[in-house]
């Protein structure tokens, strides 16, 4: 996502959800809303923490990847359960 760090920052910063990773307990996908930067279908931003703290805002974390969402090519992405989403609903 060269080019789009201010976006990426901002799905972080204010993401539409955040879902867990089924890869990894500390790894989890900030999910931007559509339209973020020039993506009709938003973006993903992964985030690999230093431990499972990152759920009491207690741990530091580093960007894995930023790719844009593909509902067309990935329609069920491997991701697990929703822990935020914007608005208060799971």
């Amino acid at each position: 996502m060269m080019g789009l760090e201010m976006v990426v920052q901002e799905t972080i910063e204010e993401p539409l959800e955040i879902r867990v990773s089924t890869f990894s307990n500390t790894s989890v996908a900030f999910v931007s809303g559509p339209g973020a930067g020039s993506h009709v279908e938003g973006i993903r931003v992964l985030v690999n923490y230093a431990d499972t703290a990152f759920e009491k805002g207690a741990s530091s974390g580093k960007i894995q990847t930023a790719y844009p969402i593909d509902i067309i090519k990935y329609g069920s992405p491997r991701l697990g359960k929703t822990i935020y989403r914007k608005g208060g609903r799971k």
